[in-house]
């Protein structure tokens, strides 16, 4: 048997196979908060100068001046300044731009409030709603059902007539 090493095959006295020892540690260290020089109180307070300030009072360096700001983000800086957020677009926040037309906006919206499903903007070929209403209607939205010319003269027939005009009180006489 000792032609199928480490197949399982191995008989109560075959010696058990060694594993290679990894040269890898696995030891790692987490620095929580950067380093901070405590002593030296001129450097500190050139870096806790305040950045929307147009005047410097100090001889700064250019790694002091193309430092990124830190700290949280301000939600009333704009966006292109600094640590601001983006503005909101809609009441509730924030929505991403994409490239589609108001019109077909406005035919999916209404297919989906009429009809409970509408076409996915980043995957045309599939629905978002009711997908069995969606394979009933064939997919098409509201402005791709609207009625034909025979069905729209049949309900013109339908329609009761409003009579003459010509008669400004009272009914016709017969």
């Amino acid at each position: 048997m000792s032609g199928l090493p480490g197949a399982g095959y191995e008989s109560v006295g075959d010696e058990a196979p060694t594993m290679p020892k990894s040269s890898l540690t696995t030891a790692t260290t987490i620095v929580a908060a950067p380093e901070v020089n405590t002593e030296d109180h001129a450097h500190m307070q050139m870096t806790l100068a305040n950045t929307s300030s147009n005047a410097l009072t100090y001889n700064a360096t250019y790694d002091d001046l193309m430092r990124p700001s830190q700290g949280p983000a301000n939600p009333f800086k704009p966006a292109d300044a600094g640590n601001g957020v983006k503005r909101k677009n809609v009441p509730a926040g924030f929505a991403e731009e994409t490239a589609i037309s108001e019109a077909t906006f406005a035919a999916q919206h209404r297919t989906f409030q009429s009809l409970g499903y509408t076409r996915n903007p980043t995957r045309p070929d599939q629905f978002v709603g009711d997908v069995n209403k969606a394979s009933q209607y064939g997919g098409r939205d509201v402005v791709q059902m609207k009625p034909t010319k025979e069905a729209s003269a049949a309900w013109r027939a339908k329609r009761q007539k409003k009579g003459d005009s010509s008669i400004v009180e009272g009914k016709a006489p017969t």
